[in-house]
């Protein structure tokens, strides 16, 4: 996991994706489902840092149907304010991106998730709470 931080502070997305698959094969292998959902969730995040938003957005979905299934509010949070909204955004589903947003915000102002808020916060210079999210996230 460490390489995750290490890469993506040197802004090498590609040499992200190698070591995110390798912690989602040793997750499933030892039965650590958090290992398996930060892998799942960081691979999502690199795609979409690489403008592959299409790839993230799939993986996105397949990290959310898997937090789901566990209940893992924390890695839900994550991908709904931050890779969800991105991509949909950029993909041309405004609408999506918004009530992403709105979920993810949710959830995690219910498990205390501050790192997740941070991603979601509003830019206090817009009117609708969530133009003010998703603008804050994403204004190319």
């Amino acid at each position: 996991m460490f390489q995750c931080f290490l890469h993506t502070g040197s802004g090498e997305f590609d040499e992200v994706q190698h070591y995110m698959k390798e912690v989602i094969r040793l997750g499933e292998a030892t039965g650590q489902h958090y290992a398996t959902l930060f892998g799942m969730t960081h691979l999502a995040n690199s795609l979409a840092l690489l403008t592959r938003f299409e790839d993230a957005l799939e993986q996105a979905e397949q990290t959310m149907a898997r937090a789901q299934e566990l209940d893992n509010l924390k890695f839900q949070a994550e991908l709904l304010t931050f890779v969800i909204p991105i991509a949909n955004m950029q993909l041309g589903n405004p609408m999506a991106a918004m009530e992403a947003l709105e979920r993810g915000m949710e959830i995690a102002m219910h498990i205390g998730d501050r790192s997740s808020e941070a991603f979601a916060a509003a830019d206090p210079e817009r009117s609708s709470p969530s133009e003010m999210r998703i603008m804050a996230l994403w204004d190319p």
